[in-house]
């Protein structure tokens, strides 16, 4: 709680790389878009922010980790349970 009460909330811009407290719109495997909020704690929280709902993910989380440093347009693969799955980001704010 402490570390969520000293983010500051940030406006991304276009081609802003993924840091902390980013909402990230992805599409996974070219079917099912997923939102993320990008926190350092309450991992698996679901929100809902203006009627979207959006999974926290962590910098410690295999999605997290592998989001932070990602742009708009990347493409890139996370296996989970021995699955792969690809992800496009598709929108950062």
């Amino acid at each position: 709680l402490q570390k969520l009460s000293q983010l500051k909330p940030r406006n991304f811009e276009i081609n802003d790389k993924i840091s902390l407290t980013a909402l990230v719109k992805v599409l996974i495997n070219e079917e099912v878009e997923k939102n993320f909020f990008i926190l350092p704690g309450a991992g698996g929280t679901k929100l809902i922010l203006e009627k979207i709902d959006y999974h926290v993910v962590t910098t410690d989380s295999v999605v997290g980790k592998t989001l932070i440093g990602k742009i708009k347009g990347d493409v890139f693969e996370i296996k989970i349970n021995d699955k792969l799955f690809e992800y496009e980001v598709i929108a950062v704010h």
